[in-house]
């Protein structure tokens, strides 16, 4: 029955204050880190190699990629505050792909994580994107990209989802993540390596 304090708290649910901004990015973290590990603990394959404890996670960003095949002039979308760099690579469609390339300062096995957007519905990540790595198809962890929760921007949350280990050679790495299907928008991918990455 406390008006003053009720206005206190309606304030925070406005998007266009800094508290309710906090709030907001607040809630994404935590149902974001819910779905990776009910994503993590429940998934039906397991990864063949475990992230070293000393190894670094270096972060790529989608839209730093050389973009293919894309339906639309301008896929990535600019100085979004929801996205890890302020951008992201949006309308990935059936056949569209995004390469990066990575320099490795020697041959190792790494760990790969992709950022993506959620969707409307839970889709396993294998059933809407293939990844190559130098040309060759990797296997993917059964991992899901859920859906979004209630009061959640549609494809505008973005969740990391384990893959798996990858090899990289000494030099030029080529990774390319290429959609199966009408897909989702891509944020980045996070290699977790214990050799220096550019």
């Amino acid at each position: 029955g406390n008006s003053e304090c009720v206005s206190e708290l309606n304030s925070y649910k406005d998007i266009n204050t800094a508290q309710g901004l906090a709030v907001d990015y607040h809630i994404r973290w935590i149902k974001a880190r819910i779905a990776w590990l009910d994503s993590y603990f429940n998934s039906i394959g397991e990864p063949d190699y475990v992230i070293p404890e000393d190894a670094v996670s270096y972060r790529f960003e989608a839209e730093d990629g050389t973009l293919s095949n894309f339906q639309v002039a301008e896929p990535i979308r600019k100085d979004k505050d929801y996205a890890s760099n302020n951008s992201y690579v949006g309308n990935y469609a059936s056949g569209a792909s995004v390469s990066i390339t990575v320099t490795s300062a020697e041959a190792t096995t790494a760990y790969l994580i992709a950022g993506v957007a959620k969707r409307t519905f839970d889709i396993n990540f294998s059933d809407m994107f293939s990844v190559t790595v130098n040309g060759k198809e990797i296997a993917i962890v059964s991992v899901t990209i859920p859906k979004i929760s209630n009061g959640e921007d549609d494809y505008h949350c973005f969740i990391g989802l384990e893959l798996n280990s990858i090899e990289l050679v000494a030099g030029e790495n080529v990774i390319v993540v290429t959609a199966k299907t009408s897909a989702t928008n891509f944020d980045y991918i996070d290699i977790y390596s214990t050799v220096n990455l550019e």
